[in-house]
């Protein structure tokens, strides 16, 4: 992370940085989520070995979500690549074609996908399969 980078977070307040890393840790999604008809990214560094597959099933369980992952870089790569990240939020927000560089996920293994769906307690309607 650039000093500007490490600068803004130094200025969160540490209640604010506190419950957005225990949010980090939050496994599985809720009804509501699992609902949602917003259109969801999901976007992992390629070395990061445990939140690609739950990215992916996530995608899978979810109607309008998609998954991708940058190739090679680990947790925190929009810090190290700020320039494929703004190119991807861009693209995002205007309905624009993604960075070529963001591959798509391979698809989730069924069991992980089986269970998100047994922690909602129900098959959603908004679950692609």
């Amino acid at each position: 992370m650039d000093e500007q980078g490490q600068a803004e977070l130094r200025a969160a307040s540490p209640t604010a940085f506190r419950r957005a890393f225990i949010e980090g840790f939050r496994s599985g999604v809720s009804r509501v989520e699992a609902r949602s008809e917003s259109h969801i990214l999901l976007v992992a560094g390629g070395k990061e070995t445990a939140v690609r597959p739950a990215n992916a099933a996530l995608a899978a369980l979810l109607s309008n979500a998609e998954a991708r992952y940058a190739p090679g870089l680990p947790h925190g790569w929009l810090a190290r690549r700020a320039d494929l990240h703004v190119l991807m939020v861009e693209a995002w927000l205007t309905g624009g074609e993604l960075p070529g560089e963001l591959l798509p996920e391979d698809p989730a293994p069924s069991e992980l996908v089986d269970r998100l769906r047994r922690e909602l307690g129900e098959t959603t309607s908004a679950s692609k399969g």
